[in-house]
């Protein structure tokens, strides 16, 4: 076992960092048996023990604290092997290099893009909701044209990153955490400050319900920056752990015990946070003629409505792409590469999809993440499985996109009706000649008062096993091309396949293949697919200071999602939204 392995594991057992790196889209199966961390019970056991029982483990596996200044300690926030890691030099260039730097060499090599504007997105977009993202790619080749690229597979709100990646300065040992925060939410905390926007005698926080690995080396890092104590606070799902340890009152997050309000939070919550954080809070920027704003409000980087438009929903993300795709074709900007994507598609729906497509495809459940709900499909036996684990699935709406796999047997066009045959290009072969499919989480940052992107973070997962040149009818096609390592345990609680895990390290890069043009290229398509999301949230909210779930729901008609989202809503004791 590594010692990467054996650290996840020590962390099963004692913390919530059994958590893994947060989700790709990658094509994955839903298990159907996980373990839990439940223990069982025995008969006639007492109802107080039970609780006392219940109690103990969500202490334990949710920890809630007050971190100090100058306590950041990096082997409590980075997998051992990132600490001994030395960046690989391909990626120190990538790193290193401006973004003028980026974007010329980008379109020294794609004659047709405009420069102009191509970096009056990169270099001068200010984020009004999604501050920070994790973009997940994968480099494909076209069959039909022999072109390869990074395709976008899905981009996250809440995105994993800092603990798998080797440090870029050995004397600044919180890497990108301080990076992070600094590019977006300490400027765009300082800027509602100025403005009288948030409570100044709030304290700071970081909320979080996985990975807390990560989560409390934000927290760590937040107080160096700040030079101020930082609460660490869990959000469980209620529902399976009892009542937490937050409240909102008056778009306000308060701890419950102390009543102490908090002024702004950098948010780790990816399990339905729309269930857990109110969507209906103040957007921080001016409204109406008077450029006034509603109220006093907590901050939370990154907000509800950035999930919902397409950072934690995969469908609205597509309507994002697709929406701005045009825009970008018309100013001579590479468009969001995606695979061909079907949207709102009913349950019942989905063999005849599938059948269409020839039988290959993938599907997912759009407001998942972590690797749940998303299956790949290439036999009869996979589609019957899909069908057996989603036919009592409360949500109404799926997607199914066209396949990535090996060239023999990827989504092809013809059958696609439209569209083109995408293959992985896979790592570079190993001894035995096999090759692995891979993706890679870019992470990056915008900044709110500047402009322009910074990258923050990189790391990359490769499948199981594999990839065949030919598929039967009984493959498992989930071993060979699903890369995430999250592993779901029941109650919310998810344990790491680290094993699979590769860094930008001098030894794990260059297995994946990937030159420093490929690497621009995700970083063009993450900027971009950022901005596209970004823009996508500041529709919903209709040029007001108020979210609009008449807009959502023109985007996102899925009755149990919208349920779930009134709920979150409720929390806040008001209807934030302008439902008629």
């Amino acid at each position: 076992m590594s010692s990467v392995e054996i650290a996840t594991a020590a962390m099963v057992a004692t913390s919530p960092d059994a958590v893994s790196a947060a989700s790709s889209g990658s094509p994955i199966h839903s298990p159907s048996t996980s373990p839990s961390l439940e223990h069982p019970q025995a008969g006639g056991e007492e109802t107080a023990n039970v609780d006392s029982d219940k109690e103990q483990k969500r202490k334990d596996h949710f920890p809630q604290r007050v971190v100090q200044p100058s306590t950041f300690e990096p082997s409590d926030h980075f997998y051992p092997r990132a600490l001994n890691a030395q960046i690989h030099p391909t990626v120190r260039k990538f790193l290193v290099m401006s973004n003028e730097q980026r974007i010329r060499r980008f379109c020294h090599t794609h004659a047709e893009v405009s420069y102009e504007h191509l970096m009056g997105f990169i270099n001068s977009f200010k984020p009004k909701h999604l501050m920070w993202s994790g973009t997940d790619l994968m480099s494909v080749t076209e069959k039909e044209t022999g072109m390869s690229f990074m395709t976008v597979i899905e981009l996250n709100t809440c995105a994993s990153g800092q603990k798998s990646s080797p440090l870029f300065d050995e004397n600044i040992e919180e890497g990108g955490y301080g990076k992070l925060l600094k590019r977006c939410f300490w400027p765009e905390l300082q800027r509602r400050a100025e403005a009288g926007m948030i409570l100044e005698e709030g304290a700071l926080g970081v909320i979080y319900d996985k990975n807390f690995m990560e989560a409390s080396g934000y927290a760590a890092s937040m107080a160096d920056v700040s030079g101020e104590s930082v609460h660490l606070l869990p959000m469980w799902d209620e529902e399976k752990w009892g009542e937490g340890v937050t409240e909102w009152k008056d778009d306000i997050l308060y701890i419950k015990e102390t009543q102490t309000p908090i002024r702004a939070v950098f948010r780790y919550v990816t399990q339905q946070p729309w269930k857990k954080i109110p969507v209906s809070l103040p957007t921080g920027h001016p409204s109406g003629t008077d450029g006034s704003v509603r109220k006093k409000s907590t901050f939370v980087c990154n907000p509800i409505s950035a999930c919902l438009a397409g950072g934690r929903n995969k469908m609205v993300a597509a309507k994002a792409f697709e929406t701005f795709n045009p825009e970008l074709d018309m100013l001579s900007v590479p468009m969001i590469r995606t695979p061909r994507t079907i949207r709102d598609v009913k349950f019942e729906e989905v063999r005849r999809w599938i059948d269409r497509m020839g039988g290959y495809g993938c599907i997912k459940i759009p407001y998942k993440n972590a690797g749940q709900g998303v299956y790949t499909i290439t036999n009869a036996n996979e589609l019957d499985e899909f069908e057996t684990q989603e036919k009592d699935n409360p949500y109404s709406l799926f997607i199914i996109q066209s396949l990535i796999a090996n060239s023999k047997w990827s989504s092809s066009a013809t059958a696609q009706r439209g569209g083109s045959t995408l293959f992985h290009n896979g790592t570079v072969p190993n001894k035995k000649g096999q090759i692995y499919v891979a993706d890679l989480r870019l992470q990056v940052a915008g900044h709110p008062i500047e402009g322009g992107f910074e990258p923050i973070s990189m790391y990359a997962r490769r499948a199981a096993k594999p990839l065949d040149d030919t598929i039967t009818p009984e493959s498992d096609s989930w071993s060979q091309l699903g890369t995430n390592l999250s592993v779901g345990l029941g109650n919310g609680l998810f344990a790491s396949e680290s094993g699979r895990l590769l860094m930008m390290d001098r030894k794990d890069f260059d297995t994946l293949g990937l030159s420093l043009d490929a690497l621009i290229d995700a970083y063009v398509q993450a900027c971009l697919s950022h901005v596209a999301v970004d823009r996508q949230a500041e529709w919903l909210y209709h040029g007001k200071d108020q979210f609009s779930l008449v807009f959502f729901r023109s985007v996102c008609d899925d009755a149990h999602l919208i349920e779930e989202v009134k709920k979150g809503i409720a929390l806040n004791k008001c209807d934030g939204s302008e439902e008629k």
